[in-house]
């Protein structure tokens, strides 16, 4: 199957392309997993709710949030207006963070204006409960940031984004 989309992609692209390495900016979405604790009521038998206690549950989601990049593409680009493609690696940043995370692309389009997707390591938060569990039973109102491990390990996340801009650094415009 990917012999046969490579060898669609040399056929799309016309005789007159040529390889060159891309310096470029981008915009677009990082989705990455993200963890929050929600707390629950604990309730008696009558279904009056414990005003001490409260269960605490760990939620993970998958949250797509604003990105920017820049990095180098490898690619081969027609000089007329059609279709080029490339292989590029990433330096982002997400919104709400100033740490740069490398990542690596897939391009595809006109070599000043393409689309790209492809995966960037992000840190990864983690709940740990003293009991190591998903959910503890604990007093009412403790404050839930505690049990959040900030940047706990590495994970791989989806980077889809637009190139705003690129630069060649082989030769041509």
């Amino acid at each position: 199957m990917t012999r046969i989309a490579l060898a669609l992609l040399l056929l799309a692209t016309p005789a007159a392309a040529q390889w060159r390495v891309e310096g470029f900016a981008g915009a677009g979405f990082s989705c990455e997993n993200e963890v929050a604790i929600d707390e629950r009521g604990v309730y008696d038998a009558a279904g009056t709710r414990d005003a001490t206690q409260s269960w605490y549950v760990a939620r993970e989601r998958l949250e797509c949030k604003p990105a920017v990049s820049t990095g180098m593409v490898f690619g081969r680009w027609p000089a007329t207006g059609r279709l080029g493609y490339g292989v590029g690696a990433h330096v982002c940043a997400c919104a709400g963070t100033t740490s740069l995370y490398p990542a690596v692309t897939v391009h595809v389009g006109r070599i000043a204006r393409h689309l790209y997707v492809g995966l960037s390591w992000t840190p990864e938060d983690r709940v740990r409960f003293p009991n190591g569990r998903e959910e503890q039973h604990l007093a009412r109102g403790l404050p839930t940031d505690e049990f959040i491990l900030r940047d706990y390990r590495s994970s791989v996340s989806l980077l889809i984004g637009f190139v705003i801009g690129a630069t060649s650094f082989t030769g041509g415009s």
